[in-house]
This record gives C-alpha cells, sequence and structure tokens, in this order.
C-alpha cells in the first residue's frame, strides 16, 4: 500500500493564542472556569481541554497547575515537602503533573525503583478514598471526595 507523501510532513506547530474560540465556557467568568476546572478528575479535564479550545487556553497558566496538581496528588507528599525547598521559578507544573500522572499510574511490571513506591501510595490512597466514601456515605456523612486534600 503507497501512502500520501504530504501525510508524511511532520507535524507544524500552531500558534493558536490569537484565535476567538466560541465556548459556552467563555461566556463565564474566568475564575468560575477556573473553579469547574480544578474539581474535575485529571481525564475529565484533559478531554474538556482536547474538546475546548477555550479550556485549553485557560489551563496554561502554571499556577492553576500547581493548584490542580495538590488537589488532585494529595499522595504526592514530596510536593508538601518541596514547599520547604527553593523551587525554580520555571518549573513547568502542567508537564510535572502529566509525567507524573504517567509515572504512578499503577501498572503490572513498573521497574522504577524511586517511583514505585510513589505508585504504591497512589494505589492505595485511591481504595483508601473509596472506602471512605463508602463508609461516610453508611454515616451519612460528607464523601471523603468532596473534601480538599492536600490544600494550605
Amino acid at each position: 500500500m503507497e501512502t500520501n507523501s504530504g501525510l508524511k510532513t511532520p507535524f507544524a506547530k500552531l500558534d493558536l493564542r490569537d484565535r476567538k474560540p466560541v465556548s459556552p465556557f467563555g461566556k463565564l467568568p474566568l475564575e468560575i472556569v477556573y473553579q469547574i476546572c480544578k474539581f474535575l478528575p485529571s481525564d475529565s479535564l484533559k478531554a474538556l481541554a482536547e474538546a475546548s479550545l477555550y479550556i485549553h487556553l485557560v489551563t496554561q497558566d502554571n499556577l492553576f497547575w500547581k493548584q490542580f496538581m495538590q488537589r488532585n496528588m494529595p499522595w504526592f507528599w514530596e510536593l508538601q515537602a518541596a514547599k520547604n525547598q527553593k523551587i525554580p521559578a520555571d518549573l513547568n507544573y502542567k508537564r510535572m503533573y502529566m509525567w507524573l500522572d504517567k509515572m504512578t499510574a499503577p501498572r503490572y511490571g513498573m521497574d522504577d525503583v524511586k517511583l514505585i513506591g510513589v505508585a504504591n501510595r497512589r494505589r492505595i490512597w485511591g481504595v483508601c478514598e473509596d472506602l471512605a466514601d463508602r463508609y461516610s456515605k453508611s454515616l451519612n456523612q460528607p464523601t471523603v471526595s468532596a473534601m480538599q486534600w492536600g490544600s494550605g
């Protein structure tokens, strides 16, 4: 089978910052959009950012990703410990989040000794949150997932 040579050209980076996307989210105040995005599970946020150029642009802020990381990775204690150390000003929290999300996802055959403990902690934390939510429901209490971990 022959392929079109035009399909072999490398993908050109597009600068989308000057586009004016039309999105229902664009009608909301930026603070509200941040709050919506901040409370989404990571897979939902990734999907929304892929589907909505507005959300993609809004979530480019480094502070957003730092806060998102603190909220969605409560099992990553090393981030909390790093608050006492000098963190490089040019640290890209989005890249760090995406890398950690991928590298600590529990999977069979993990062999990175430095991350296997963090991945195990992530797995156990997720199970504990599920159990805590079920227990809280049985007591008619607010669910654990509704609480904000890692804030402060």
